[in-house]
């Protein structure tokens, strides 16, 4: 007769190491075929790779030609002001054929409102966008100029986090990887009613093994007389370092867990062993309740 259930179990990994469109930082959208995490690395990376900048000839002034008062060289001028804040930090370059950056001033009195557009001169990608209203031309585009370099520092901040998570993850992959294969588990003797028993019992062996990413798994199999009892198990990510996923045990007649590079605590569900002693024997059932077990690495 060979019996076959699943049951429920999970892994606590302590290491020992130290669809719309949205509106993302720096005024960036995403769409359906990209993230803002997606748009802002690859914006972060261009702004902080870029060495060259250069102010683009269509920046624009618009006005209402009726009004007497308005001389647009006076925002030229005022944008070439803010372009030398753009600019702090990157080569400025006249040609943009040069350049790696692209940055476009525009002023309209008409809907009286300032605004900045840097871009990747290579692609035309949009790295910083902001607008405002105008209140005052020159505060404006200072402050439109400003807040990019704010941006810049924020991106390399950004790039920076990203890069020591990368590292972390490398090291956690590194780690799993490199378990040993062969455990054994500890068994808690002070509770058994044959205390003696228990501890003349060899330990149960089982071996454990990680791609370090999608999941960990567990197989063991021992022997009481002719009864061999199999259990595979299979874990995937869940929060933080905690791995949950089933344990198929396998019956055959012929848990919350922490993991360090030397053992493995936890809890799994309990097998309900009575039916074995029904005549004639049935198959074993999963048990309402969970059980502690540790596991050491083979010396």
């Amino acid at each position: 007769m060979t019996c076959k259930f699943t049951l429920t179990t999970s892994f606590i990994l302590f290491l020992v190491l130290g669809a719309e469109a949205s509106t993302c930082n720096w005024g960036l959208f995403s769409g359906e075929n990209s993230s803002c995490a997606a748009l802002e690395t690859i914006a972060a990376t261009r702004m902080n790779k870029a060495k060259t900048i250069c102010a683009a000839s269509g920046n624009n002034i618009q006005w209402n030609k009726n009004e007497k008062n308005v001389n647009p060289n006076v925002s030229f001028r005022l944008m070439e002001q803010a372009m030398v804040v753009v600019a702090s930090g990157y080569t400025r370059v006249y040609s943009c054929k040069r350049a790696d950056l692209v940055a476009k001033f525009e002023v309209d009195k008409v809907d009286n409102n300032a605004s900045l557009e840097v871009s990747d001169a290579d692609s035309g990608a949009v790295v910083f966008r902001e607008s405002r209203d105008l209140k005052d031309e020159e505060n404006d585009l200072y402050r439109l100029a400003r807040h990019f370099q704010d941006a810049k520092a924020e991106a390399k901040e950004q790039l920076a986090q990203s890069k020591e998570a990368e590292r972390r993850e490398r090291e956690n992959t590194e780690f799993y990887v490199s378990l040993p294969r062969d455990w054994h588990y500890l068994r808690s003797c002070d509770i058994a009613v044959d205390k003696a028993g228990c501890l003349s019992e060899p330990s149960l062996k089982t071996q454990v093994w990680s791609d370090g990413k999608t999941y960990l798994k567990e197989a063991a199999e021992r022997h009481n007389g002719n009864l061999v009892i199999s259990t595979s198990c299979i874990t995937s990510p869940g929060d933080g370092d905690t791995w949950k996923g089933t344990c198929t045990y396998k019956y055959a007649w012929n848990g919350e867990n922490s993991v360090t590079a030397t053992e493995i605590l936890g809890t799994s569900q309990a097998i309900d062993n009575s039916p074995l002693k029904m005549a004639p024997p049935a198959c074993p059932k999963p048990a309402n309740y969970t059980h502690p077990f540790v596991l050491e690495v083979d010396k």
